[in-house]
């Protein structure tokens, strides 16, 4: 009997590639290298030769310094395999200005569906109004029983809540996970998470609490994110500051010209990891650098955080739990069921440079932090690990 050779390591990268991007539309930016790395447990160079084989079918094209793209003859494709299997057909609409978190997140959902043996048709949209509603409809006529938006501009929240009124299919968003229902565990969980990331940042003895993010009215992730740090410090006592800046570097490099006066006790949480590697940027203007004049923790463990100068430390968010739920709530809401939120796992709490937190953990090995996981840069728990919180 012949026993089945094992499957090579790039060979999985180049299954997973060839079903994302037989989901994808013409021009989407697929996973570096790096990234595919880190997320097979495998050196670049193997994920390259993973990746190289779908360049050599020409279904992917690569640009030196920005990525590797879907080709145009794969737009709107799905797989041979995907198209005599599936008994499910889902849409995706995808932003046109999509960032680095919003592939992964697509990725995720690419493989939430797959496993479910669900058929995705995604297309591009510029905008939430007539261009997303013709698509949705464009969607609707080729077999989908509903659509998902796993990432919008969270400034455009209004706009998306009046898409999915409008729109002539169900469409499950991150905002039915992460609303403004406070009896969504998910809500809780996420103020849980909030608050323990600032209770972290107290343990090295801060005598203020920063929270720093972008000035968007509209954005109800950050309504969220900052009304909780606020609950947090006003309940307990803590002198904290909150900084609202605009894109580009005017208004970071004030505002850490501002910061300034509290050097050395100072402990920041930033609302993703883009605004802590600006702001940490701006105070190395000023001359001041991670961890010895500030601590700075940010959000979604992006690529950029494991390149900065200091190492960033960063919690992560678990993408395959979001994908499984945005997919699973599109399926209930097709079928007139309620939408489920599902009991968020601990994010993990990704300790680096940038926050004295490898020490303090060490010397106080039982400290718990509820919602979170802390893990070394290899993924490994510390032991500081909170219980679960409904």
């Amino acid at each position: 009997m012949t026993v089945p050779r094992p499957q090579l390591k790039y060979q999985n990268v180049e299954e997973k590639m060839r079903k994302l991007v037989a989901s994808l539309p013409e021009g989407s930016r697929l996973p570096s290298e790096r990234e595919l790395a880190a997320e097979f447990g495998i050196n670049f160079l193997t994920a390259r030769r993973g990746v190289m084989r779908l360049v050599e079918d020409g279904i992917v094209w690569r640009k030196v310094g920005s990525g590797t793209f879907v080709s145009a003859k794969n737009s709107g494709q799905t797989s041979t395999a995907a198209k005599s299997t599936a008994t499910v057909r889902l849409g995706m609409l995808i932003p046109k200005n999509s960032d680095a978190y919003a592939h992964r997140l697509m990725q995720a959902v690419v493989g939430a569906a797959s496993q479910q043996n669900i058929e995705i048709s995604s297309c591009w949209i510029n905008d939430y109004g007539p261009s997303a509603l013709r698509q949705a409809e464009f969607i609707k006529k080729q077999g989908c029983i509903a659509t998902m938006l796993p990432w919008f501009e969270p400034s455009r929240s209004y706009e998306v809540l009046e898409l999915a009124k409008s729109a002539s299919l169900p469409v499950s968003h991150p905002q039915i996970l992460y609303g403004f229902d406070d009896n969504n565990s998910s809500i809780r969980r996420s103020r849980i998470v909030l608050q323990s990331a600032c209770a972290y940042l107290r343990y090295d003895n801060t005598d203020t609490l920063a929270f720093l993010g972008p000035d968007e009215p509209e954005n109800t992730f950050l309504q969220q994110r900052l009304g909780a740090f606020s609950l947090h410090c006003a309940s307990n006592n803590i002198p904290h500051i909150v900084g609202l800046v605009k894109e580009g570097s005017v208004t970071m490099n004030r505002l850490a010209e501002q910061w300034v006066a509290h050097r050395g006790n100072l402990s920041i949480l930033a609302y993703d990891d883009d605004y802590a590697l600006r702001f940490m940027t701006a105070m190395h203007r000023q001359g001041l650098v991670a961890p010895d004049d500030f601590r700075i923790i940010g959000f979604n463990n992006t690529e950029s955080s494991r390149l900065s100068d200091p190492l960033l430390t960063t919690i992560a968010q678990n993408f395959d739990h979001i994908a499984h739920q945005l997919v699973d709530n599109a399926l209930n809401l097709a079928r007139g069921k309620p939408v489920r939120f599902g009991e968020m796992e601990d994010m993990p709490l990704i300790i680096r440079e940038s926050c004295r937190g490898r020490a303090l953990l060490a010397a106080n090995p039982d400290i718990k932090f509820p919602g979170l996981v802390c893990c070394t840069e290899d993924g490994i728990p510390t032991g500081n690990a909170g219980a679960l919180v409904s």
